[in-house]
């Protein structure tokens, strides 16, 4: 009867880890570290919203012939 019960408990213990729920973030929460205003982006990022390292909004707009990280 032990046995029967230890098998059971392993399973629960090897099964909780692969059922356990993992947290969704929205793209507003997550943290960009490579993203600071005034950088220059990619002309594919033109339009795009990030979160920077410090916490602030940024947006990839258009400056001239470049486009560059503006906060919003």
């Amino acid at each position: 009867m032990n046995k029967i019960l230890g098998l059971a408990m392993a399973a629960v213990f090897i099964a909780a880890p692969v059922t356990a729920a993992q947290p969704a973030f929205a793209v507003s929460q997550v943290v960009i570290h490579d993203v600071k205003a005034g950088q220059f982006c990619k002309k594919a990022d033109i339009g795009k919203k990030k979160v920077a390292d410090n916490g602030a909004r940024v947006k990839c707009l258009k400056d001239g012939s470049r486009a560059r990280w503006k906060r919003i």
